[in-house]
């Protein structure tokens, strides 16, 4: 159908964005980026090309080529929220902090009391560590949505790197009643009942998280410092080693190592 509006109508905007949607929905994710590519190509006026293209880029987790995409809208399309947000979280996760915080402060002048934005300027600050602030925006998106289990389990993770431990169980409670089966938010309980001296309690919760999260390093790393408090040490080196190997930047490694070579 899609190729038939191409053919009738040559190559526009919207039916080549249409096309690459089907594209990628249909498995055909090569085909879909050279469409999208055609689009931008094509009708660089149009910002939803753009738009469309560092999402895919973003399906693909090539979040580098997601950040290059948007930027190249925004020099199009200056302050363009729905690029904007695409350029913000792409640098995020590309680790380039201060292009996301910019961004980000550009989205929340744009828009101050709009709570999905200020949940996203949120995730930026924690991801820089930028602890305050991140937990003053925190706050704010779960006091007026008491249903945001994503804003309570990143605020109860915050609290916790900043030492606010029996805070952060409040928090953590409130995501887990809300998303009982959810891997990130029993990482987030069993890892905040840890640090409040509750590794009992925390042990079979992460022993979930890291069966249904195997490749992530955090995950890892913090099941085996339970293990270790729990007296599990042979299960507890095999854990650490995991997650060193799986992310050996993390702000924790450095405490898993020292205590994988205490071992």
């Amino acid at each position: 159908l899609y190729r038939a509006m191409l053919e009738r109508d040559g190559p526009g905007a919207q039916s080549l964005v249409s096309l690459a949607q089907a594209l990628s929905r249909a498995g055909r994710g090569d085909e879909a980026q050279a469409t999208l590519e055609r689009a931008v190509e094509v009708a660089p006026e149009v910002p939803e090309t753009f738009i469309a293209l560092s999402l895919l880029h973003r399906q693909q987790e090539d979040y580098a080529a997601a950040l290059r995409v948007a930027e190249a809208g925004l020099e199009r399309h200056p302050a363009h929220q729905p690029l904007l947000r695409v350029a913000a979280t792409s640098a995020r996760d590309t680790n380039e902090l201060r292009k996301a915080i910019a961004y980000g402060q550009q989205i929340i002048e744009q828009n101050p009391n709009d709570l999905g934005d200020r949940f996203i300027f949120a995730t930026l600050l924690d991801k820089a560590r930028a602890d305050r602030d991140a937990i003053i925006l925190y706050r704010e998106v779960v006091d007026a949505q008491r249903n945001n289990w994503a804003a309570m389990n990143n605020l109860a993770l915050v609290l916790e790197r900043t030492g606010n431990e029996k805070e952060a169980l409040v928090y953590a409670r409130r995501a887990a009643q809300l998303q009982p089966d959810n891997p990130a938010v029993k990482h987030t309980i069993a890892w905040v009942l840890h640090r409040n001296g509750r590794s009992g309690e925390a042990e079979p919760l992460m022993a979930e998280a890291a069966e249904a999260l195997p490749e992530i390093g955090e995950v890892r790393m913090h099941f085996g410092m339970i293990l270790h408090a729990r007296g599990k040490i042979d299960d507890a080196r095999r854990e650490l080693s995991a997650g060193l190997r799986l992310d050996p930047d993390h702000d924790d490694a450095p405490e898993a190592q020292d205590l994988l070579d205490s071992l």
